[in-house]
């Protein structure tokens, strides 16, 4: 058993993605990022971090791994420019086979054969995905404004892969419900091995268990090993993850320079009821395609993503400034007016 405590507050966490997964998914997603990028790029991503609270899932790695991945990646796309061609490609051809995998379920029940065979075709994607969307970040500025775009239009192309992995794993859950007399809202609160015992060997966790991890749970990815942490040593992990002291502003990296006004609205369930009116500022941690009515209305965007969503920018087809910056457990909860400036790298911070 790996020292998680350890590997948890020695690690400087940033988000890398969020939005509604499950804890299963989330035990496939923090190795995929580990062993394929390892497997695909010879890159090695030792630790990631996923918290699910709520239903809502966000994935941490630590600055340092994340340096390290991306400056190698760039060093290889700068001695060999044309290779962000061949990950582009080579992404693509993963976004069709999946998705004509995917239109299979629609009609037909998903065997054990399938269950397996949808993670023996995720994980490449997931590690090309990731390299594509970190490498942008890492270029120097001429080939980061070559590349860049080429890369964008390839990310829009994927993005809708995760959430039908998502789709895929709830279509399971909801079809092994009856014969396995478990919601099937818990059965996606298994781990990983929890999900693979159950297929083999019809075993299942005790359903008190299931019930309390479903409340929140963490998943620690480290040193090829899984740790599913939950409370109360759940509460650590909250604080190391939690955001410093709130100021009236904050830094974080521009996407375009610009200087906007309007109410701040914060999101975290893009299919929650909302009153996001055109002009309104989007704040939320990570843009993903259900937020796009909210993108095509919104005059500017705050997340804690660190990449820059150009593919959120070309979909509108507006002047909105994306702005990733730290919209961190935010305290608003009423329109606030406020201004965002993107051309420093100080935005206002959210609060009541």
């Amino acid at each position: 058993m790996i020292e998680w405590k350890d590997e948890i507050q020695n690690a400087n966490w940033i988000k890398q993605f969020s939005g509604h997964w499950s804890i299963l998914s989330c035990h496939y997603f923090t190795e995929a990022y580990a062993l394929a990028n390892l497997h695909r790029f010879g890159v090695n991503i030792p630790r990631f971090l996923c918290m699910v609270k709520q239903g809502n899932a966000t994935g941490y790695i630590d600055k340092n791994d994340l340096d390290y991945f991306g400056q190698a990646l760039s060093h290889r796309i700068e001695h060999n420019p044309h290779e962000s061609e061949e990950w582009s490609k080579e992404l693509r051809q993963h976004t069709d086979q999946l998705n004509s995998f995917f239109s299979q379920f629609e009609t037909k029940k998903i065997t054990p054969a399938d269950y397996f065979e949808l993670w023996t075709r995720a994980y490449p994607f997931i590690a090309l995905n990731s390299a594509i969307k970190r490498t942008q970040d890492y270029l120097p500025q001429p080939l980061s404004e070559k590349i860049l775009p080429f890369f964008s239009e390839t990310r829009k192309y994927s993005q809708t892969i995760y959430t039908n992995i998502e789709f895929f794993l709830e279509k399971w859950a909801q079809q092994e419900s009856k014969p396995s007399h478990y919601p099937a809202e818990l059965l996606l609160c298994m781990s990983k091995f929890e999900a693979e015992e159950y297929l083999h060997h019809h075993a299942l966790p005790q359903l008190p268990l299931l019930k309390e991890r479903a409340k929140a749970c963490a998943v620690l990815y480290t040193k090829h090993e899984h740790t599913a942490i939950e409370y109360p040593e759940l509460w650590e992990v909250e604080k190391k993850l939690a955001p410093p002291h709130l100021e009236e502003s904050f830094s974080g990296q521009i996407a375009q320079p610009g200087k906007v006004t309007g109410n701040a609205k914060i999101s975290l369930d893009p299919h929650a009821k909302n009153d996001f009116s055109t002009g309104d500022i989007l704040v939320t941690q990570m843009t993903r395609p259900e937020y796009m009515p909210f993108i095509r209305k919104a005059s500017a965007i705050v997340t804690d993503g660190n990449t820059r969503p150009a593919h959120s920018k070309q979909a509108t087809g507006s002047k909105w400034t994306p702005m990733p910056g730290s919209s961190d457990d935010c305290l608003l909860t009423e329109p606030k007016k406020t201004r965002c400036s993107c051309g420093q790298t100080r935005f206002p911070r959210f609060r009541t």
